[in-house]
């Protein structure tokens, strides 16, 4: 991801695919649309975080990169060191965290590598998010952009603290422009489910 631009046209390399490639620049997507949506979201009482588990001894990164995990097998983390950030992001207040941040090894990590020249502004990742929501739409997918600003967690719920994970999008539509009772019950099952899973995603 570190050596990805935010691909804008060819977000599919339609134009030549490669595995590896294409996963890091959907890896850098991630990592721009966590920065949009907490700016969107900044006064609603939701925060949003990326995390990096590092290099991780899977199935996955046996299979995809084989001379790479015969290379480096020795070095790759066990997964309960892989885990450990995300579920560390899971239960830790969100006053001790940044939301939009993108974190390893419990801390708030460099997104860009200097000398890559991957960095972008606010305006580039609103244009992703456009070409992101034209393609939902021609599928028959709601746009929940719409809305983001109509959104708020209604009580007892105002302390609650919600988390998102990149990978794991939480869609919900809105009534009234109240954040309803049956999405906060899904997003904290989600969340549930997400760690009884995690050890199967790195």
């Amino acid at each position: 991801m570190l050596t990805q631009p935010l691909v804008l046209k060819d977000i599919f390399m339609e134009k030549g695919f490669e595995g590896t490639s294409q996963y890091a620049v959907n890896k850098r997507h991630q990592v721009a649309l966590t920065e949009w949506w907490s700016r969107c979201f900044t006064q609603q009482g939701v925060s949003f975080y990326s995390m990096h588990p590092g290099w991780v001894d899977t199935d996955g990164v046996k299979d995809s990169m084989p001379d790479f995990h015969k290379k480096f097998e020795k070095d790759l983390r066990p997964i309960d060191q892989g885990i450990d950030t995300v579920i560390w992001l899971t239960v830790t207040p969100d006053k001790d965290l940044k939301s939009g941040e993108f974190y390893f090894d419990r801390a708030i990590a460099d997104k860009h590598l200097t000398v890559a020249s991957t960095s972008y502004d606010d305006e580039k990742v609103d244009s992703l998010v456009g070409r992101l929501e034209g393609l939902l739409s021609t599928m028959g997918y709601w746009s929940w952009s719409h809305h983001k600003f109509a959104i708020s967690l209604p009580k007892p719920h105002d302390n609650l603290s919600l988390r998102y994970f990149a990978s794991n999008m939480i869609h919900s539509r809105t009534a009234a422009g109240q954040l309803n009772e049956n999405f906060v019950t899904v997003l904290s099952h989600r969340i549930h489910a997400l760690l009884s899973y995690i050890p199967l995603t790195f």
